[in-house]
């Protein structure tokens, strides 16, 4: 639907937040990695290319078997956050 910023600002105001005590349909890997998978790739989508970058970063140390799709999501920051050269004259 692409409502990347709505995404965004949802996500940043759940993200870094403690797992609640509440056990009842609470799924720990949510609050462990899947909230910061979330926001990076909305940072992504709304043009913030460093902060996705950075839970990218963070996000190397998830479980063996999402580490590709992170590695992947970081590649496509790095490429956005690198210098464009100038055109030959």
């Amino acid at each position: 639907m692409k409502r990347h910023h709505v995404a965004h600002a949802i996500v940043s105001a759940a993200v870094d937040r403690g797992q609640p005590d509440d056990i009842l349909f609470v799924q720990p890997w949510v609050y462990r990695w899947g909230l910061l998978f979330e926001y990076s790739i909305t940072a992504y989508r709304v043009g913030d290319h460093a902060a996705a970058l950075s839970a990218c970063d963070r996000l190397l140390a998830v479980p063996a078997a999402y580490r590709r799709q992170t590695r992947t999501n970081r590649e496509f920051a790095v490429r956005r956050l690198a210098p464009v050269p100038e055109p030959s004259r």
